[in-house]
């Protein structure tokens, strides 16, 4: 890994909660953050943020890897806080997919 790569994937396990992190240790099948990191990479291509409108009138959204549900955040105020509120999960790379109702 290079300078810049370890940088990033020390800031992405810092941000990780101690269950987001048993996750990614498990999906690497390892004990090692570098490895992690690198099994997170390779999923993000994977990863589809999906948004969507709450019934409350604020929105809602679920990070589906693989189709496989992960994290959601739900009644927030505008699509770009549901963005924001799965960056703070500790996701930062997805692709995003805007729905008319609940997936």
């Amino acid at each position: 890994m290079n300078t810049d790569d370890v940088q990033q994937s020390i800031k992405w396990w810092n941000r990780l909660a101690e269950m987001q992190r048993e996750f990614w240790l498990q999906v690497a099948d390892t004990a090692t953050p570098a490895d992690a990191w690198a099994a997170y990479q390779e999923s993000v291509s994977k990863l589809v943020l999906y948004i969507y409108p709450a019934p409350s009138g604020r929105w809602s959204g679920q990070l589906h890897m693989a189709g496989q549900w992960l994290v959601g955040a739900v009644g927030r105020d505008s699509t770009d806080d549901v963005e924001q509120a799965i960056r703070d999960a500790g996701y930062d790379s997805y692709v995003l997919s805007y729905l008319h109702q609940t997936p």
